[in-house]
């Protein structure tokens, strides 16, 4: 699906007009969309997030019988210690060295034990729960919108050690990392340029204790900067230092040159 040229504004999308296809076998039609993700805003994960019947497929953990939804995060891996992600990938598939740990037991689960434990899954809905003797709890959703999403930890071809390398060549190049995202785990790609901590802002506003006009002993420059009004002007004065680091000296408005 978000493989479709983008939307044209001249009629309605690709999807759409095909849904306006089916209308002729109302009662009797089945619809399927198929696709690896882009982003959050793509046609796939749209629908995804649009439906009522989340159906991910829930396995039993080998030592303690647990049902347990399989997630990256829970693929581990031997660290080596090379700086070199390529060299570290390479060990890691050489080795063989990964493992899928338990979310309820924290026992490893290796790759000769995944198969079995992968073909007793089961399909169950947002909400409802496995037990360990395979009855189910909890209500089904009501809904004929149904979303379904699987990733490479399911695919018995792929083995875990090949998604921990393909991960460590990835994870420092963002192009590589959105493919990873996509096609390996199923998910749509948001990538978090910057993150500011909560309490930063609240820094860089406490007054400190230097008066103003008083330059800090670090100063190299000053830089006033003034913004032109029809009758006035503002200004502010900042002393700067190496490695950019810069404070306020003095502001205010004047009214002539």
């Amino acid at each position: 699906m978000d493989k479709f040229q983008p939307f044209s504004g001249r009629e309605s999308d690709p999807i759409s007009l095909g849904y306006a296809r089916t209308q002729t076998y109302e009662g009797r039609r089945l619809i399927v969309n198929v696709s690896t993700p882009t982003t959050a805003d793509g046609l796939i994960w749209r629908r995804y997030e649009g439906a009522t019947v989340k159906l991910h497929y829930h396995v039993p953990c080998p030592h303690c019988g647990e049902y347990q939804r399989l997630v990256f995060s829970k693929l581990k891996w031997k660290k080596f210690g090379h700086a070199d992600p390529n060299r570290e990938a390479a060990v890691v598939e050489d080795e063989r060295a990964a493992w899928y740990e338990c979310a309820h037991c924290r026992e490893a689960i290796t790759e000769t034990q995944r198969p079995a434990m992968i073909r007793q899954g089961r399909w169950i809905a947002d909400g409802q729960r496995l037990n360990p003797d395979g009855t189910l709890e909890g209500e089904a959703p009501i809904g004929t919108r149904v979303g379904v999403h699987i990733w490479a930890g399911y695919c018995l071809w792929i083995p875990l050690h090949r998604i921990a390398g393909e991960f460590l060549r990835c994870k420092d190049d963002p192009i590589a990392l959105m493919a990873f995202t996509n096609g390996w785990l199923g998910e749509p790609f948001r990538q978090q340029i910057v993150h500011a901590k909560v309490d930063v802002f609240e820094k860089k506003a406490t007054p400190d204790a230097t008066p103003a006009r008083i330059l800090p002993s670090w100063t190299k420059c000053l830089l006033a900067t003034v913004d032109t009004q029809k009758d006035h002007f503002y200004y502010v004065i900042r002393a700067w230092g190496y490695g950019y680091r810069s404070q306020r000296i003095d502001h205010g408005i004047v009214t002539t040159f």
